[in-house]
């Protein structure tokens, strides 16, 4: 593809698209564990996602974005526009920890991360958990459709093939790790890769 070096970028439609970027002269730490730094002419705030205060350098919070890149609103619902635009900040829904250097180094969703009745675990502390597990070969956790709660989180998990593991014993292994976590859904789909 003739690219010397890879960076990372984040943002969303909403801010299009980017709103943050690492550099290829960043340590490799940071270009691998960052979502780097603010782009020209663009303010990024880490922000409570409860009151929208900025947090402290070192604190997790929502990621939100100021600047000509932002949206003027969603077509025809001015109500998501304002849940979404506070201000001018656009409200990502990620969450990040406020880093060194001005970065902003991973977190995970908003959305993911809140008590909800499953306890406080982003999808990235879930996953990097499970690949703990020595008879686990893959993990991805997402979103799924919850009546109660909106949304709940999902592992797809890939075993080690011959391995032999059940869904009980994940679950057991989830929950002795994980602080107030129920592991309540059911674990289904189990396969070995090929």
């Amino acid at each position: 593809m003739h690219a010397s070096a890879m960076t990372i970028a984040y943002g969303m439609t909403e801010t299009a698209p980017a709103s943050t970027l690492t550099r290829i002269d960043d340590p490799l730490e940071i270009r691998v564990s960052t979502v780097g730094s603010a782009l020209p002419h663009t303010e990024i705030k880490i922000a409570d996602p409860e009151t929208q205060a900025a947090v402290l350098r070192g604190e997790r919070g929502e990621i939100c974005t100021r600047g000509y890149l932002v949206m003027r609103g969603y077509w025809d619902d001015e109500e998501a526009t304002h849940r979404a635009v506070v201000n001018g900040w656009m409200r990502t829904g990620d969450l990040v920890h406020h880093g060194r250097r001005g970065t902003r180094e991973r977190g995970g969703p908003v959305d993911g991360h809140g008590d909800q009745g499953r306890g406080e675990h982003l999808p990235r502390e879930i996953e990097e958990l499970l690949f703990t597990h020595t008879s686990v070969e893959s993990v991805q956790i997402v979103g799924v459709p919850d009546e109660r709660l909106g949304e709940e989180l999902a592992a797809f998990v890939i075993a080690v093939p011959g391995a032999g593991v059940t869904d009980d014993e994940i679950r057991d292994f989830c929950r002795e790790r994980l602080a107030g976590s129920r592991c309540r859904a059911t674990c289904s789909g189990w396969r070995s890769s090929p």
